[in-house]
């Protein structure tokens, strides 16, 4: 050790700022502080040193053992819940290759008979019938719901067609909904192919095209109007065919699933198409439960077209087959293709990462071609990368002379429809050379017949290789032989994570379709380290099973009181979450009971020893990361900020270990000049291969115990450090050199791990610092106290010792810690089964109080005694429902709009406020803010301010009066919900600017403007029938003429499909 380097004085220097005393109670317990205690005691002096430093209260154990006793439900009071378990009986009907037939049935029926089919089928199928086809086709036939819960490619399609010829036999209408537009809009051109045209009908919002026809396609939402507006229509409906269910799961729009399922009158027939769904049984027992009636499963165990999984590590020439033949994960192939990544990047090191994915997506698409594996989609989880990636290969050339042809025959075709200012859109015009040599990109930025023409283009085998954002994956029916991911993770609003497997399973089924490829096949790109079992739960993880995504909106209880047949209350009882939670109650307890005799049999040698070691070892580092908050901060820091400091670096979960400071700067914010920004530059060790990729990543790693490491001098933040030491080192004024950075960094690690043991001493808080609190002196007497107790535990003792005693001390930790992660597994599961017998019975209680809650907003009468108090400003300003509970005139206006917020437009429709609105130009831009989700930098005139904070005041009245009701709305977040991104292009768009002018208006891609336009197109029809109902022809009127005047030329241009 070179001791030239290493300065050990400490030089007190008194903080600038002292926390004062007296700012914490003291709770100290009576007596000797540093009295032996207790093992079953540590967590509570631990509490109580917590309480004492954040001031918070710790629940007794009366509060505890009361709040449990709240959760407790007597087993003799679940009548309801033993009613609803055996109202159904599930039985197999059927097992044959790749194909099983269950049917759920109300308790106490008979397996229903199914007949043989009709000797002339209501539809020819030109090719052999799957066994699962067989068998659906007969269940239709039979006039019975089922279930299809097939692979994808399976051949589901055929089975819809032939309920809809099977209804049209019998002169019944029939319904097909899909989740998405598109998808209806390319259902509505499959089926007019494969019927007569006349008697098919489409209904989105968009387009209404043959609504008398009795074969109708239509989205959800315009199922659950109808349902709604209780017509006569649907006495005349056979079957209503639900697909792609699974999309059910969808956060924001799965409640208009289950809502259209409840209201669905019990004659209708119901047909679901979905992929795999690993509750499958559950779905169908409530539908059971709900119709009284049978209702059928059909499932594959196998796609028909096999898939192969690879991994494909960017930097490689090659990729890994990561599932087996049998469908086994390969741990051999994961670790191959883990080291091959990382020779791939050090080889290309010098070359930005970007560059190397480019590289690797490029040598990819060709190695396809190589194979024959086009046409593929790669699935990109942004708008922009979709399009870098196409950019990417731009000068791939994978279509012939004839294709160009076909190709450029397909784009005129498509933009005939454009008038000649749109056909020269920028979009379609860059569009057109990637499209003619077979590369395309498909997001929700495109427009509509840009997108639409891709599709068909890709349908046709005209486009080679397409990068798409996830919707493309939406059932659409187009044929891939690859599919490939450019990313193993996906931002989802709130974090980068993971894909999970229901994601990965719905795009990479895109690959192989039926009757056009021998295989599928999935490749997955890495760009970084992921641990083998991450890996495996995503390409052979369980599926998402459906569940529940019912919520009460003011829409839904308008709609309900105005329909009069179904009560709030009878509509909870009747959801898929509270038939989830009840018929899970015994399955949970069993699991209980099997994890209670688990829990018996796994006895731990010396547990009580074992525990009282982990306790300590707890109560330390909670104390420590406790008090370390109080005086880590910069101003008792910055006087020991002198050059050559010991200090540790964390930055969250990555520990750099110890390093030394180098320079310490105070500047002035130039975001805010009259506070400072202070900065340290800190030398630390670093993974060599981050720190050369630093400029281009921008993430740098700790060195690791494998590969190359360096020393490097890194600025950062005053909360990067996680302990400063007593030492200090000499630094060289000129570290820029290599070799002495590298020879200091050699004398702070001898120092660090060989003369002090991995633990430099510390700065003292009290002694050094100078912090004067008791509280924290307190605090940090306990933990020295805890860890001289931990340092005379005989397991402390076996972890120092030799090879065989270390080995024994963490076989007994780890025997100890898998039995106490059993016990908390049983302890969660037990609270999980008080929570849904709390629910099953208090829920229907809990949602009459909720739909009190909405009603004491509604009404302007007597209110339930309960929840007058606090409502008086409600009771005064809105009244939409009268004692009886009837609609009055504001709740009629509300409940014609379903598009946006029902309750903030219908206090401007009756304020008066709209038709002050000078101009039909500012009263659309006004209304585009309740239809655009969508944030952008481009600027807004004084006068649309102007109508843009009139949304906003009323918001924020409407947030104070709601939250005064008890409910949860963060009156900031609502009030910023109404975008204004949209007001300036819409005001020109309905004063006749072109579209191309419109651009220059807003940032917003060119389909999000569309979509957009269309649905203030949708709200102006809602808004027009509000409007009438409030007998205000002069807005209703106006609301008119906007629909006139927006629906023209680009926006509002025909399908494709149609």
């Amino acid at each position: 050790m070179d001791d030239d380097f290493l300065d050990n004085d400490v030089k007190y220097i008194p903080p600038d700022v002292i926390i004062e005393d007296g700012e914490i109670e003291d709770v100290t317990p009576a007596g000797n502080p540093m009295q032996k205690l207790e093992s079953n005691s540590i967590k509570q002096q631990v509490d109580n040193l917590l309480m004492r430093l954040f001031n918070e209260i710790t629940p007794s154990n009366g509060q505890e053992k009361q709040r449990d006793q709240e959760m407790e439900v007597d087993e003799g009071e679940d009548t309801e819940s033993s009613k609803l378990i055996n109202s159904t009986e599930v039985h197999e009907v059927n097992r044959l290759d790749n194909m099983i037939h269950e049917v759920v049935i109300p308790s106490g029926t008979s397996i229903p008979s199914l007949r043989m089919t009709n000797a002339v089928p209501a539809f020819r199928i030109e090719f052999d019938l799957d066994p699962f086809q067989q068998s659906a086709i007969q269940i239709v036939e039979n006039d019975q719901s089922l279930l299809v819960a097939a692979h994808t490619s399976a051949g589901k399609t055929v089975i819809a067609q032939y309920a809809i010829a099977e209804a049209q036999r019998n002169s019944k209408y029939v319904i097909y909904t899909s989740p998405i537009k598109a998808l209806s809009n390319q259902k509505y051109r499959e089926l007019e192919e494969k019927f007569d045209g006349k008697n098919v009908g489409l209904m989105t919002g968009d387009v209404t095209l043959n609504p008398r026809a009795s074969i109708l396609v239509m989205t959800t939402e315009i199922l659950r109007s109808m349902l709604y507006k209780k017509s006569d229509f649907f006495s005349q409906v056979a079957w209503v065919i639900f697909d792609e269910i699974h999309y059910m799961n969808n956060e924001e729009r799965g409640v208009v699933w289950e809502e259209s399922i409840i209201l669905l009158p019990s004659h209708i027939r119901q047909l679901f198409l979905s992929a795999t769904i690993p509750n499958a049984k559950q779905f169908a027992g409530w539908i059971c439960s709900l119709k009284k009636a049978p209702v059928h499963i059909i499932s594959t165990e196998r796609r028909p077209i096999p898939l192969c999984h690879y991994v494909l590590p960017v930097g490689s020439e090659g990729m890994f087959e990561i599932v087996s033949q049998h469908g086994f994960f390969r741990e051999d192939k994961h670790a191959e293709a883990m080291r091959e990544m990382e020779r791939g990047l050090e080889k290309e090191r010098r070359e930005k990462r970007k560059t190397i994915k480019d590289s690797t997506i490029l040598s990819l698409v060709r190695t396809l071609a190589e194979r024959d594996l086009l046409s593929a989609v790669a699935f990109s989880f942004s708008r922009a990368e979709c399009e870098h990636y196409a950019t990417a290969i731009k000068d791939l050339d994978m279509n012939t002379d004839e294709e160009k042809s076909k190709v450029r025959g397909m784009i005129e075709i498509a933009i005939d429809r454009l008038t000649d200012e749109d056909r020269k859109l920028s979009q379609i015009q860059n569009l057109i050379p990637l499209l003619e040599r077979g590369t395309a990109v498909h997001h929700s930025g495109l427009l509509p017949v840009v997108k639409e023409t891709i599709e068909l283009l890709f349908s046709m085998g005209l486009v080679k290789m397409l990068f798409a954002t996830e919707t493309f994956a939406m059932g659409l029916n187009v044929p891939a032989r690859a599919v490939v991911f450019t990313s193993a993770r996906k931002f989802d609003g709130k974090r980068n994570r993971w894909l999970t497997a229901s994601e990965y399973a719905q795009m990479a089924g895109r690959a192989g379709r039926r009757n056009s490829s021998f295989i599928g096949v999935s490749i997955l790109m890495l760009d970084e380290q992921i641990k083998g079992s991450e890996l495996r739960k995503i390409v052979k993880g369980a599926l998402d099973p459906l569940t529940s995504r019912f919520r009460l909106s003011y829409n839904m209880l308008l709609n309900l009181l105005d329909r009069g047949e179904i009560s709030p209350e009878e509509l909870m009882d009747m959801t898929l979450r509270r038939y989830q939670n009840t018929t899970e109650v015994p399955e949970l307890t069993k699991t209980i009971a099997l994890k209670e005799v688990f829990l018996s049999r796994m006895p731990v040698p010396g547990q009580m020893n074992i525990e009282r070691y982990m306790e300590l070892e707890n109560a330390i580092s909670r104390i420590g990361a406790t008090t370390k908050k109080m005086y880590m901060t910069l101003p008792y820091l910055m006087h020991f900020f002198n050059t050559g400091r010991l200090l540790k670096i964390k930055l969250g979960e990555l520990d750099f270990g110890w390093g030394v400071l180098i320079r310490f700067e105070r500047k002035t914010d130039p975001e805010a000049p009259d506070q400072w920004i202070y900065i340290l530059e800190v030398m630390i060790n670093v993974d060599a291969a981050s720190a050369r990729d630093f400029n281009s990543t921008g993430v740098l790693k700790p060195a690791g115990r494998e590969g190359k490491s360096t020393w490097e001098v890194v600025p950062m933040t005053v909360n990067c450090i996680d302990e400063i030491a007593i030492a200090r080192f000499f630094v060289p004024e000129d570290l820029k050199r290599t070799e002495l950075k590298e020879k200091l960094g050699r004398l702070i690690h001898g120092f660090v791990h060989d003369r002090m043991a991995g633990s430099p001493s510390l700065l003292d808080p009290i002694k050094d610092m100078q912090v004067k609190n008791p509280a924290l002196e307190d605090a940090l007497r306990k933990m020295r106290f805890f860890e001289q107790d931990l340092a005379k535990h005989p397991l402390a003792g076996m972890k120092k010792g030799g090879r065989d005693e270390r080995e024994q001390a963490e076989e007994m930790i780890k025997a100890y810690e898998e039995k106490s992660n059993a016990e908390q597994e049983l302890k969660q599961l037990k609270l999980d089964l008080r929570k849904k017998k709390m629910d099953i019975r208090t829920g229907t209680e809990l949602f009459r109080r909720k739909c009190n809650h909405l009603i004491s907003q509604l009404c302007n009468t007597s209110q339930p005694r309960q929840f007058k108090r606090g409502f008086q400003e409600v009771l005064l300003k809105l009244g939409y429902i009268g004692e009886d509970h009837k609609l009055k005139k504001k709740g009629k206006i509300a409940a014609c709009i379903s598009t946006s917020d029902e309750l903030l437009l219908t206090e401007l429709i009756v304020s008066g406020e709209l038709e002050k609105v000078s101009s039909n130009a500012e009263l659309a831009a006004l209304l585009s803010c309740f239809v655009c989700d969508e944030s952008s930098g481009g600027r807004v005139s004084r006068e649309l301010t102007e109508h843009h904070k009139l949304i906003q005041k009323y918001a924020g009245k409407l947030a104070r009066i709601v939250n005064k009701t008890g409910q949860e709305l963060v009156e900031g977040e609502y009030v910023d919900s109404f975008k204004p991104s949209l007001m300036e292009a819409t005001k020109q768009w309905v004063k006749g600017v072109g579209f191309a002018a419109l651009l220059k208006k807003t940032e917003l891609y060119e389909g999000s403007i569309i979509r957009s336009l269309r649905r203030l197109e949708e709200l102006l029809k809602e808004v027009s029938a509000a409007a009438g109902v409030a007998e205000n022809e002069e807005l209703q009127n106006r609301f008119d003429d906007i629909r006139t005047e927006i629906r023209r030329d680009i926006v509002f241009a025909a399908s494709l499909y149609l």
